[in-house]
């Protein structure tokens, strides 16, 4: 497993074919922690863990000024893409004191995974032409 300097993508992507194995969110505006993270396959089929931290401009949930850092790290397998999640939401969790959200999907079938997401009171999606992303 290692961090990699690829061009980042949208942590979720609603496209048939491509494996999303789970989902994490963690948030607390008040205390500026937005923290969004997946494991899943990248457009090439490799495993991936990735993740994006949020920092709020302004109390708007699109079109914003918000600044996101996002960072992509490759694994080996599925296993290892969710083991590194798991941890990753338990060290930020825990030193924030807030609560882990997440999703179990394993799927790669794009209905399925958005009608998972839209049951989430966390997730906050916006169609956009050509780009139906959360």
């Amino acid at each position: 497993m290692r961090e990699c300097n690829r061009k980042p993508q949208p942590i979720v992507i609603y496209r048939d074919g491509l494996y999303v194995a789970k989902v994490w969110f963690i948030s607390d505006p008040d205390e500026g922690v937005d923290w969004f993270a997946a494991a899943r396959h990248d457009d090439e089929g490799k495993w991936i863990f990735t993740y994006r931290f949020r920092y709020y401009a302004d109390d708007r949930t699109h079109d914003s000024k918000d600044e996101k850092r996002f960072y992509v790290v490759e694994c080996e397998n599925e296993g290892d893409a969710i083991d590194a999640g798991n941890k990753a939401a338990d060290m930020i969790s825990q030193g924030h004191g807030l609560q882990v959200e997440h999703v179990l999907i394993k799927s790669d079938k794009s209905d399925f995974i958005q009608s998972l997401m839209a049951r989430q009171p966390w997730v906050h999606t916006k169609p956009v032409e050509g780009k139906p992303n959360v």
